[in-house]
């Protein structure tokens, strides 16, 4: 059983840190634990849950690997950050944004593609 918890536009550095220490306490004990923070709280969040087996989604990616997207990321900026061994999935939309995209093919949850 997986769960997952998308921190969408909650936790900064400090929140994220502490947040993420405290499920680490918590272990995952029978089921695979997910969570998705924000990006300013990304790298924080793999350094903090690293060495355990809960895992580390990003929040979001564009389709693109670049262009005229402002305030989008890329696949290939994930990978620029050095996290790809612990971010290699990406929620790619949730019911918020959905009703904002309406009528658009969204993937659902993309892996992060290698190379």
């Amino acid at each position: 059983m997986l769960i997952a918890g998308n921190w969408k536009m909650y936790k900064g550095l400090h929140q994220a840190r502490e947040y993420a220490t405290q499920i680490r306490r918590l272990g995952s004990k029978d089921v695979d634990v997910v969570v998705c923070p924000p990006y300013v709280s990304l790298a924080d969040a793999v350094q903090t849950l690293a060495g355990t087996e809960i895992g580390v989604f990003a929040q979001n990616s564009h389709w693109e690997h670049e262009g005229p997207f402002t305030g989008e990321v890329s696949p290939s900026m994930l990978q620029e950050l050095g996290l790809a061994e612990r971010v290699s999935w990406v929620s790619t939309g949730g019911g918020a944004s959905l009703e904002l995209l309406e009528g658009k093919d969204l993937p659902g949850v993309a892996a992060i593609p290698e190379g």
